[in-house]
């Protein structure tokens, strides 16, 4: 994992900014937030909307995007996992009930500082 992202779980734990934007973590006691049980859900269920009747376009390798966080409103943050250094992995956002994908160029805590500034 990036090292942004183990100083951001280590400094904040478990819980919210703003009770809007959930990070994942490992091991944690709620499934949804426990970023190791979402890795396979999300990329699973990723697979079937692109195969579904009117499939979903997914504009990256389904196996190499790892959820990260997720919103309120259902959107979801992932990294995209191509590159060998994580701090080199690029931060993609799916919104919930969209086809769009947003990629956001920094690491996560660049993205979080640029999101709750707004």
């Amino acid at each position: 994992m990036p090292a942004d992202y183990r100083a951001i779980v280590d400094t904040y734990g478990p819980g919210s900014f703003g009770e809007f934007l959930w990070i994942m973590q490992p091991a944690h006691r709620e499934d949804r937030l426990d970023i190791t049980a979402q890795i396979p859900l999300a990329r699973r269920t990723l697979h079937e909307l692109a195969n579904d009747v009117v499939p979903s376009e997914v504009p990256y390798d389904i196996d190499s995007l790892i959820p990260c966080a997720f919103t309120a409103n259902g959107d979801t943050v992932y990294w995209v996992a191509v590159e060998a250094d994580p701090a080199d992995w690029p931060v993609v956002v799916n919104p919930a009930r969209e086809e769009i994908w947003d990629e956001y160029e920094g690491s996560l805590l660049d993205f979080l500082v640029a999101v709750l500034k707004i």
